[in-house]
């Protein structure tokens, strides 16, 4: 809970948000002369650790922010530029980023897909791609740059793309 003087921790919506649960104190935290206290109620301590167990002087409801994300969601994840140019039986990808590690970057071809991974300093990048058309992922390959990935899709049917992405017709 973020309300002064509540230690709560988010459990789930039932337990969490009951009316009534939460003890804390609507106003500011005093430091005067040695003494501890807060402005909205009157007990007053010398000891740090005392102030911080003054219970709250009003009730209400619990005050959580956000959500908790899954653990496996918390590892870093960047967006990297990226643009397509095609020719008659190709699409060329590039995805952009600087310091890529070209032994932990990949890129793994579909029917019509593509799964690009690319860690680069700190960073790591991971999207699926669900392409516009079906290309030929024995024919399909890419290649690790300095400063970009460059893919190069394989069209199995000589026609215009008009975007890269199936979603974004």
């Amino acid at each position: 809970c973020k309300r002064n003087g509540c230690t709560a921790a988010y459990e789930d919506e039932e337990r969490s948000h009951g009316a009534g649960q939460c003890q804390f104190h609507p106003g500011r935290a005093v430091f005067h002369e040695g003494t501890k206290g807060w402005s909205c109620c009157k007990p007053r301590v010398t000891d740090f650790d005392e102030f911080m167990q003054i219970k709250g002087c009003q009730h209400g409801r619990h005050l959580f922010v956000g959500t908790r994300a899954p653990a496996a969601a918390q590892a870093q994840t960047e967006k990297c530029r990226r643009d397509f140019y095609q020719m008659a039986n190709d699409v060329i990808v590039s995805v952009y980023a600087k310091k890529i590690h070209k032994d932990r970057s990949t890129v793994k071809f579909g029917a019509q897909a593509m799964d690009v991974h690319v860690e680069y300093g700190d960073k790591t990048y991971d999207e699926t791609i669900e392409l516009f058309a079906e290309i030929d992922p024995q024919a399909s390959s890419f290649e690790v740059l300095s400063t970009k990935i460059e893919i190069k899709l394989a069209k199995k049917a000589p026609a215009q793309w008009p975007v890269l992405e199936k979603d974004t017709q």
